[in-house]
């Protein structure tokens, strides 16, 4: 019998909730929110490279979903955003979110969180 296994290529990194907590409490909370403010700094002064596309919501009764895409030309991200107001009193989250981002080779497109 025959067995596959994949390439490191084929592999997607994720940052889970349990990864994320890891990494703040190996680092320290401060030290996590100075450096996302050195990628936020250094992104805003870019920020004629990006392209962005308005947010694209879909709206029910009870809530909105959004996605919200952008690209600077190399990488491309988005953020999917799902809010519903009325889920706190049944004991849920009003909102939950997660994003993506792949990054374009001439020949490849990769997946990078």
């Amino acid at each position: 019998m025959n067995t596959f296994s994949a390439s490191p290529l084929a592999m997607v990194p994720f940052v889970s909730v349990d990864n994320m907590m890891r990494l703040v409490n190996s680092i320290g909370a401060a030290q996590m929110i100075l450096e996302i403010c050195e990628y936020i700094e250094a992104d805003f002064k870019r920020w004629p490279d990006f392209d962005k596309t308005p947010r694209v919501a879909a709206h029910s009764e009870e809530g909105v979903i959004e996605l919200m895409p952008t690209s600077d030309g190399e990488y491309y991200g988005f953020k999917y955003v799902n809010g519903h107001p009325a889920n706190m009193a049944r004991g849920f989250q009003t909102v939950t979110a997660f994003w993506g981002v792949s990054q374009s080779f001439k020949w490849l497109s990769r997946f990078v969180f």
